[in-house]
């Protein structure tokens, strides 16, 4: 036996409540794991329908003009953006673990917030980095805010 720490699983899923078996040789927990789906609300025929195919995403965004749609996907934490119809999608962060992607005014850039759980306490999130994601060019670009709403 070893009094170091050793992973028992992999994966996304979330562990709560392990409890020894009696006589020590097993642990029992339950285990959780978040889903999202995209939908909308279509008013002609009063259902809820799938909007971008029902994609697993959160912190979505829709540009001024209505044309192109910014989104997280979940569990993935990835910046992507597209047109509203799903096509010309593009990811834009990597894996950098975004929060919440917005448009700028113009509809020329998306500022990201890049995330990070704490060391100290891993349920403390803490906002790292404001980026600007310059979408016109072929290769996504970062630059930090500074006072004016964008840089």
């Amino acid at each position: 036996m070893t009094p170091d720490p050793v992973r028992l699983t992999p994966g996304p899923v979330m562990w709560a409540r392990p409890m020894p078996s009696r006589d020590g040789a097993k642990i029992f927990v339950m285990g959780f794991q978040n889903q999202a789906e995209l939908i909308y609300f279509d008013k002609q025929s009063g259902q809820f329908m799938p909007f971008l195919d029902g994609l697993s995403a959160d912190a979505v965004d829709v540009s001024r003009d209505g044309k192109w749609v910014s989104y997280v996907t979940y569990p993935e934490a990835e910046l992507w953006r597209s047109k509203v119809d799903g096509t010309q999608k593009v990811q834009l962060s990597g894996s950098l673990n975004v929060a919440v992607g917005k448009w700028s005014p113009d509809g020329r850039r998306i500022s990201s917030c890049r995330i990070e759980s704490s060391t100290s306490c891993p349920r403390t999130v803490a906002l790292q980095r404001l980026c600007l994601l310059a979408i016109c060019r072929s290769r996504a670009t970062t630059g930090r805010r500074t006072g004016r709403r964008w840089c």
